[in-house]
């Protein structure tokens, strides 16, 4: 529900305390907060489908996420149609290389799944001509025959845990977005918004149950599906009109309202965006208190999976930034930096937290169009050169973890 930075996200993450004070390049960033006395999660996207990255310049990636002080590598090989082209067929061999690479840079992996649907599973009048969307699966939304039990991504699922459950993957994350009706969870036959997040609840439950069955130690989340605060709201709806963002609201309270959502996971999926340090913080606490509204007041770690923040002048002063943020941020690199800090010991203070993420590691290529999804979010450029807030990364990965 956050402004949307990539299509499919990879993160890279390493299990640290919050640094005491920060800075990079010819910046210098003043000290935050103490850190806390647990540890959090620190990571970074990679999005190897950016036209500037692609695998074959996974080594140069993995190292720069491996020298940023990181140890886990959020991953995916092209989602469930790249793994099921054929029913019952499966090929992870695109997952084991990318596995066995993050383990030669001594990274750990963190999962994504979904994100695509195989043909043999597309509702009928799906543009398979458009490999941006992802469409709903069939079997989940009584597009196939009337099956709504989202079996096929169970099986899925299973066969690809067993698969990498003795690779290094200890958590799985369950389709990007879906709350994005219009590319991540595109449904069919005219389904309402209520029966598309339905059609997600019983996804991540096959999911859930599927992953557990192959190895009882695998960790489900969500794809990033958080409850906002009001006054956010408020805010968006002035500048994003039509009915994308309510339908996304919708969506998203519908999920947290439905048992079967709110029981099929291990840890909380939030994206926080470029929200900010306080409306980043709230919409965790929203979440979560929505999360054990729904599930009996069980605690549900939560994980920010994507936290991101330009060091593009033009990017940061865009009025609808400046509406949250104020004029705080508007420096340029060392507003990137700045950033990054006040949100994350903003995040890493709240207990219901385990982990941050930034996106991204690499920047994509950039057009000059400030409303560019991801531009200059990276934490090195788009050729691979680092940036002042690389340094910020570093300094704090080295000095907490």
């Amino acid at each position: 529900m956050q402004r949307a930075f990539a299509g499919l996200v990879f993160v890279a993450a390493s299990l640290t305390t919050a640094c005491a004070s920060g800075g990079g390049g010819s910046n210098q960033i003043p000290p935050g907060p103490p850190p806390p006395s647990r540890s959090v999660a620190f990571g970074e996207d990679v999005n190897f489908f950016q036209s500037n990255i692609g695998f074959s310049n996974a080594p140069a990636i993995l190292a720069l996420a491996a020298g940023s002080g990181v140890a886990w590598l959020r991953t995916g090989d092209g989602g469930w149609a790249a793994d099921e082209g054929t029913q019952g067929q499966y090929q992870f061999s695109l997952l084991d290389q990318l596995t066995a690479g993050a383990s030669g840079a001594h990274l750990g992996v963190l999962l994504q799944i979904g994100d695509s649907t195989p043909s043999w599973d597309l509702p009928p009048g799906a543009n398979t001509q458009n490999n941006t969307i992802a469409y709903a699966p069939a079997d989940c939304t009584g597009a196939l025959s009337g099956e709504t039990d989202c079996a096929a991504f169970g099986s899925y699922v299973k066969a690809l845990v067993e698969n990498v459950m003795n690779l290094g993957v200890r958590y799985v994350v369950v389709w990007n977005e879906p709350q994005n009706l219009d590319k991540n969870w595109v449904g069919s036959n005219n389904l309402s918004v209520s029966q598309l997040a339905d059609a997600y609840a019983r996804l991540l439950n096959q999911a859930y149950v599927n992953a557990h069955a192959a190895d009882p130690n695998i960790e489900i989340l969500n794809g990033g599906t958080e409850i906002l605060p009001q006054a956010l709201l408020d805010i968006l709806e002035q500048y994003e009109p039509g009915p994308a963002l309510q339908n996304a609201i919708t969506f998203t309270q519908e999920l947290y309202s439905n048992p079967l959502f709110c029981d099929s996971l291990d840890i909380l999926d939030v994206h926080v965006g470029d929200h900010g340090p306080l409306f980043s913080k709230e919409i965790v606490d929203d979440s979560e208190r929505a999360i054990q509204k729904c599930n009996g007041g069980k605690f549900v770690p939560v994980w920010v999976t994507e936290s991101a923040y330009s060091d593009i002048q033009a990017v940061q002063t865009q009025p609808e930034l400046e509406a949250e943020l104020g004029t705080t941020y508007t420096s340029g690199d060392s507003s990137q930096q700045q950033y990054l800090l006040d949100t994350w010991h903003a995040l890493e203070s709240d207990p219901n937290v385990v982990g941050i993420d930034w996106t991204f590691v690499a920047d994509p290529v950039y057009s000059g169009n400030p409303a560019q999804d991801g531009a200059g979010l990276g934490i090195v450029d788009s050729s691979f050169n680092k940036k002042p807030v690389y340094a910020t990364m570093q300094q704090m990965s080295k000095c907490c973890s």
